[in-house]
């Protein structure tokens, strides 16, 4: 699984102004939370990772 970078704020605007503002706009973007990305797009059991 590659790095990725968790991006929160008050408003889905505020989240595309900071995404701007690192310059990241034409880097892949996942709205549906980290655990859905682990699990279904990496197929990795999130219950049982550790850090």
């Amino acid at each position: 699984m590659p790095a990725f970078l968790e991006i929160e704020g008050l408003s889905e605007t505020s989240v595309r102004k900071a995404i701007g503002l690192l310059g990241l706009e034409k880097n892949e973007k996942w709205p549906k939370g980290e655990r859905i990305l682990i699990q279904d797009i990496y197929k990795l059991n999130w219950y049982e990772m550790r850090f």
